[in-house]
């Protein structure tokens, strides 16, 4: 059933008060408009309250001549009787008034400013069918599950703490350093909760923790993952598999001829990104599939070349079952 609006507005502002009624009305918004209401020979007192009665919206014409007519503030106090009574929402609409001559009784309502007219016009027709400006509710990231990470042996602690630093890694190297405040507002933990799953992850050598003076009963200060972190939860977490990724990077390096292979040039051909390429590229060096470079300056990558070993190719026939 389409909403039904009764406007209220001073006779001067006439001009105005038709533009808005014709905008709503094509809109689906079925407006009562004195204009096109009330008749010749029609009791003008009666119509109106007829009006103001069936109206699911009360919009009143709020400017330097409304404020000052008697006939608007008279339909005005019944309409903040029905809202009183919950028979109407009442929207009060401003134009060519600054806030502070809005009148004490509506103070307490959100109003729309018709300044800029259209802009005026779509807050009303959202108010007037009720549509909603808030986004829709997303899915609780993964780290908020109670177990994002089954299977893996850990703790459910550890699991949620594993699975906020992989969703916060930015390129998925261990240059990514966490501090521990954050961690504990997100998860929910107390301080001893987030040092045991800590600990748990750093016995795994997933990460690294660093110990300060201020580390408190965490037991650290910053968070560092490790590349185990990331081999142990992308196919889960972001279905990547880290060895089958492995392997596609050492083909292409293979591939690019030389005895050398650059990850920014690796990254380009695969179309990766840093995210994705960087625990493959650390997976070939941490087997020792591949040498790698210095990490100095390597950013976002984790290191800048690989030196390509008959390992690199070994490894690639392997993978091939040859």
């Amino acid at each position: 059933m389409a909403p039904l609006a009764f406007l209220s507005h001073a006779t001067k502002d006439s001009e105005l008060a038709g533009t808005l009624a014709r905008d709503l009305i094509n809109a689906g918004v079925d407006v009562w408009y004195s204009e096109w209401e009330i008749k010749p020979g029609e009791s003008l007192r009666r119509r109106i309250d007829a009006g103001i009665d069936k109206a699911t919206h009360f919009l009143v014409l709020l400017t330097p001549a409304s404020l000052v007519s008697e006939w608007v503030q008279t339909e005005l106090d019944a309409g903040l009787v029905n809202r009183i009574s919950g028979k109407c929402r009442l929207i009060p609409i401003l134009s060519a008034i600054s806030s502070e001559q809005v009148p004490a009784t509506l103070r307490g309502v959100r109003w729309v400013r018709l300044d800029p007219y259209a802009d005026g016009l779509r807050q009303l027709l959202e108010a007037c069918h009720d549509v909603s400006a808030k986004p829709p509710l997303g899915e609780a990231p993964t780290w908020a599950r109670e177990s994002p990470l089954p299977g893996t042996g850990l703790s459910t602690n550890a699991q949620r703490l594993a699975a906020w630093l992989n969703e916060h890694s930015k390129d998925g190297h261990s240059f990514d350093i966490f501090e521990r405040d954050p961690i504990l507002k997100d998860l929910g933990f107390t301080p001893e909760q987030a040092g045991m799953a800590a600990s748990e992850l750093s016995d795994a050598g997933m990460v690294k923790l660093i110990v300060t003076s201020g580390s408190g009963p965490a037991g650290f200060s910053d968070i560092q993952p490790r590349p185990q972190l990331f081999f142990r939860t992308d196919l889960a977490l972001r279905g990547w598999d880290t060895k089958k990724d492995a392997l596609a990077l050492a083909a292409a390096m293979l591939n690019s001829g030389g005895d050398q292979a650059g990850l920014a040039d690796m990254d380009r051909h695969l179309g990766w990104g840093p995210r994705r390429i960087n625990p493959a590229a650390d997976y070939l060096s941490a087997h020792g599939y591949v040498e790698r470079s210095k990490s100095f300056g390597s950013l976002p990558y984790t290191y800048i070349h690989a030196f390509l070993t008959h390992r690199t190719r070994r490894f690639v026939e392997s993978g091939r079952g040859g």
